[in-house]
């Protein structure tokens, strides 16, 4: 039920769709002779885009995720396995064209098959399924496999799980799937802003293996945000991710799927 909740949910939540239905209840608002109450929703609203547009919003929201887990100097010298979030790929469309597909966070499957190459005796394994809740349901994990084979690593190197649909799936699934053990190091592998997020449902998962975050896919800079910066599009797509992983963290711990609301680094890890 929760993961329905959250594909139904999220979409109303998003800042740029929250933004255009206050708009529509301006003008409804209008329609009706309220122009006092529509007054108020539309500058509301128009002051949300402008602080998208304007303001280095997204950025702000972003550096605290991005910054949780420090990224590792070195790779450790014994890796037993290197364990890659699904996320990125576009199932359907990489069906429908005959190649992958990715969106932001491709940076995850490189950084993999580096690690991989590094660490030859390591198992590569990765995990996603599929999100949607209608329609096409290709996992993305037959996404992944090509990938991994373009970036020239051999499908009998890469394990696959396809069946879980969001981040506390993943560390549960893979959990069962791949049986890592406690005298065991694996690297998890995902977007930086995500990563206190994962690394939350590992730990809560009851994952025995010693776990070193490796968070790639950065969108802020050490050196700060310049602004005004008046990019509706980028400041919106930015806040939007950033918003997204801090309503997850809150709705993760309620449902005790994280270890802490705001995971960060354990004498353990790295």
């Amino acid at each position: 039920m929760s993961f329905v909740l959250s594909k139904i949910l999220w979409p109303l939540l998003q800042p740029g769709n929250l933004v255009l239905l206050m708009l529509v209840a301006a003008v409804m608002l209008r329609w009706r002779g309220r122009d006092k109450a529509a007054r108020k929703v539309a500058v509301v609203a128009i002051a949300g885009l402008l602080l998208m547009a304007a303001l280095p919003l997204g950025r702000w929201l972003a550096a605290p995720l991005e910054d949780r887990f420090p990224a590792p100097t070195a790779v450790p010298a014994q890796v037993h396995g290197i364990i890659v979030l699904g996320g990125p790929e576009l199932g359907p469309l990489s069906r429908d064209r005959g190649q992958p597909q990715l969106r932001d966070g491709a940076e995850r499957f490189m950084a993999a098959a580096d690690l991989a190459r590094q660490r030859p005796s390591a198992r590569l394994t990765f995990t996603g399924g599929s999100g949607s809740l209608s329609g096409d349901k290709t996992a993305g994990a037959t996404v992944a496999g090509p990938i991994f084979a373009q970036l020239g690593i051999p499908a009998a190197r890469v394990e696959l799980e396809s069946t879980s649909r969001n981040t506390w799936e993943n560390a549960t699934h893979s959990l069962a799937t791949f049986q890592p053990t406690a005298d065991q190091t694996w690297l998890v592998v995902t977007s930086a802003l995500h990563m206190p997020r994962a690394m939350g449902c590992f730990r809560a998962a009851g994952w025995p293996a010693r776990l070193v975050p490796w968070p790639v896919d950065y969108v802020t800079s050490t050196r700060g945000a310049r602004w005004p910066t008046w990019d509706m599009v980028d400041g919106s797509r930015r806040t939007e991710r950033a918003v997204r992983e801090w309503l997850g963290l809150l709705a993760y711990r309620l449902m005790g799927r994280t270890d802490a609301l705001w995971p960060g680094p354990k004498p353990a890890d790295g």
